[in-house]
């Protein structure tokens, strides 16, 4: 990728309670699924940011910042395709052509296929 991306997971602190735990793994998922076709992130930064006003509020983040690392074969697939179509293939495996069809029809097509 040209830019970097960041994610980020927050707890909010009420009183002196934490409502959650800050997740480093969740920060990370949502800085990848940032950008399509994102497998990785190159030259991460991983941060963390607290403040509180006591006994009262507060909020603890952690953030995760790097530079995508992209699968061009996968950024192909974000394409929106119909919640319920039919889909030609080549031999090849690349779209022909695309029918979006309701959901009765395309029950009825899949039927036919895993008799």
């Amino acid at each position: 990728g040209k830019s970097r991306v960041t994610g980020e997971d927050l707890a909010h602190w009420i009183i002196v309670i934490p409502t959650s735990e800050v997740n480093i793994k969740e920060a990370l998922d949502r800085s990848i699924e940032s950008t399509p076709g994102c497998v990785a992130l190159l030259d991460g930064v991983i941060y963390e940011k607290f403040w509180y006003f006591p006994y009262v509020y507060g909020q603890q983040v952690v953030i995760v910042e790097g530079t995508p690392l992209i699968d061009p074969s996968l950024t192909i697939m974000e394409k929106a395709y119909p919640t319920y179509g039919v889909i030609e293939l080549s031999k090849d495996g690349e779209v022909l052509h695309v029918t979006e069809t309701t959901e009765s029809e395309f029950n009825k097509r899949k039927f036919k296929f895993t008799k």
